[in-house]
């Protein structure tokens, strides 16, 4: 679902991946050396209430952002 927006030729749309899509990943992607083995409870409380939501809905946070660059485009 993600990488449609950057490679697939027909529905894809590059210019929305790597405005908004990349950025999401970039951000939700930080969390992930904080994921380890022996992480603390502090950590744990961390990434499950700063990442784990982005991450579960990520397919939902990706059509609003859509929904928000196409408005954007048709009626500026």
């Amino acid at each position: 679902e993600i990488d449609r927006w950057a490679k697939d030729l027909y529905s894809g749309d590059p210019g929305f991946y790597k405005e908004k899509v990349a950025p999401l990943i970039k951000q939700l992607d930080s969390y992930l050396p904080l994921v380890t083995v022996d992480m603390d409870d502090a950590t744990v409380d961390k990434v499950f209430h700063e990442a784990v939501p982005g991450w579960f809905e990520i397919r939902f946070r990706i059509s609003d952002l859509r929904k928000d660059f196409l408005e954007d485009a048709l009626f500026r």
